[in-house]
């Protein structure tokens, strides 16, 4: 525990903190000098990983799910994976949006943004990066998927609805349990992982500050990786999987 009386040691920075002299004034006649320090962390990597974490867990509820047969161990698995499969989709939802973030201000210029989550981050990895165009359409379809998921989880309904059929498994079940479910988890964080990595390789040259950053900002998330390597995102996986 921290104590107050402890001597004062300074700004620490994690692992992938940039620091930068705000102000600094010299005084040449015995005056006061000033020195005022800023600093700058990028959220989306942690994100990522929460995402893989939560992924990691929805998966393995899965694989621990002995089927309705065993009713008291079935519920307490759908409950698992549901509550992991929409931690991981929601990280991943974050990690696009805190991604979107951090690029904009290391661009000359603010973009007007549209309205829409899915459409905003596109907008942003449209101006930043040199996407290739059939990269760019093919994020349109799992974007939406991976937002709509999100306002779902954050904005859930209340009200009665259909139950509808379970993929895999021979019942019909609340939507929810669909919707958060280790498939959708791992499509969502590929998408997401994938398209940040991929962007980050190809800054628009035009923007100097935005690449130097971006090389900065693949170095560090390569180092705390896990996954595999990142390839062009798919086209639409995400929305396939529901």
């Amino acid at each position: 525990m921290a104590s107050d009386s402890a001597a004062y040691r300074g700004v620490h920075l994690q692992r992938g903190s940039r620091l930068r002299i705000a102000e600094l004034t010299i005084s040449l006649d015995g005056g006061q000098h000033t020195l005022r320090l800023q600093v700058q962390w990028d959220m989306f990597a942690a994100w990522l990983d929460i995402a893989e974490r939560a992924r990691d867990a929805a998966v393995a509820a899965r694989a621990a799910n002995p089927g309705p047969d065993h009713p008291e161990e079935f519920t307490t698995s759908l409950d698992e994976e549901l509550r992991y499969a929409m931690t991981s989709i929601c990280a991943s939802a974050f990690a696009l949006e805190a991604f979107s973030n951090s690029v904009r201000v290391h661009l000359p210029e603010t973009p007007q943004l549209p309205d829409g989550a899915a459409r905003r981050v596109r907008h942003v990895l449209h101006t930043g990066f040199d996407l290739p165009n059939e990269t760019a359409k093919s994020l349109r379809a799992p974007f939406a998927m991976i937002f709509r998921l999100r306002n779902d989880a954050v904005h859930p309904p209340a009200g009665f609805v259909d139950p509808i059929r379970h993929p895999d498994f021979p019942l019909s079940i609340e939507p929810s349990y669909v919707k958060f479910r280790e498939e959708n988890a791992r499509n969502a964080l590929q998408v997401a992982r994938d398209i940040i990595t991929f962007a980050l390789a190809r800054p628009r040259r035009k923007y100097p500050e935005l690449a130097r950053w971006a090389e900065s900002a693949l170095n560090n998330l390569n180092g705390q990786t896990t996954t595999e390597a990142a390839t062009p995102p798919p086209g639409s996986d995400v929305a396939s999987a529901i």
